[in-house]
């Protein structure tokens, strides 16, 4: 996660849900990236966000990378589909930005 970056604007769709529990679902955010005070790595485009899916007693019960280019000075929505197997997607009931510092 890229430190001069804001993640807002995190939404889930459940797409399919089969018998068995196993939930194919998409998964979007708008990030907005900041020059660094540095100047250092902002002519890089890339950036790498990790959202994780928080339960109703605050632990992380999936974490999941969005990525693509997000130049400095503009804000995008990124956007991944993922399959969740565990079969209780629905225990998940936020989703947070993970920031390692």
């Amino acid at each position: 996660m890229s430190i001069n970056c804001k993640v807002s604007d995190i939404a889930i769709k459940k797409l399919n849900e089969d018998d068995d529990g196993e939930v194919t679902f998409s998964i979007k955010a708008t990030v907005a990236r900041f020059p660094s005070d540095d100047g250092y790595g902002d002519d890089d485009k890339n950036v790498s966000i990790e959202i994780q899916g928080i339960d109703i007693d605050g632990f992380e019960r999936i974490s999941i990378f969005l990525g693509g280019k997000v130049p400095v000075g503009t804000t995008k929505t990124l956007t991944q589909k993922e399959t969740y197997y565990d079969g209780d997607f629905d225990e998940i009931t936020s989703w947070t930005p993970k920031f390692d510092d």
